[in-house]
């Protein structure tokens, strides 16, 4: 049903994911058949969250973090291993699988988010992301980085 406004309403779908912190969820947000979707604070790639999640127009995906930096990271080991655990946070190689399981038809921008300013950069999370893309046919997408200091793009979904 139409809101005062006339516009269609937004429907919002929570989907539970795995995070060290409970509950966490993602958000799929639908209107006039428009989807965009945010995905951060996920411990590893899902098959059946990527399903519940499917067909983005926007995707605001995490890419957190990177092995070699979170080797040489000044974290102490305890913290390395919950950050790259089942129920810590995507590395660039899972947030890049997790886009192969997620990126579809409808598919016109990324937004990478959640990077770590330790144990990740921006452009590291930045070619992850455009390698899946171009393998799924994809490198059409408008790809962005989410910045922690600044107000990014509008975005239209």
């Amino acid at each position: 049903m139409p809101n005062r406004a006339g516009a269609d309403p937004i429907s919002v779908l929570p989907v539970a994911l795995p995070h060290d912190c409970d509950p966490t969820v993602a958000f799929a947000l639908e209107q006039g058949g428009r989807r965009a979707v945010i995905l951060t604070d996920m411990g590893r790639p899902d098959e059946d969250i990527a399903r519940a999640l499917a067909g983005a127009h926007v995707l605001v995906l995490e890419f957190n973090w990177d092995p070699e930096l979170m080797q040489t990271s000044p974290y102490p080991e305890a913290l390395r291993r919950r950050i790259s655990g089942g129920r810590g946070h995507l590395s660039n190689e899972q947030g890049a699988r997790m886009l192969r399981l997620l990126a579809g038809a409808n598919l016109h921008t990324l937004v990478i988010a959640h990077l770590s300013k330790k144990t990740n950069a921006p452009a590291r999370a930045l070619e992850a992301a455009r390698t899946e893309l171009e393998r799924a046919g994809l490198g059409h997408v408008r790809t962005l980085i989410a910045s922690q200091e600044e107000i990014g793009p509008e975005i239209e979904v």
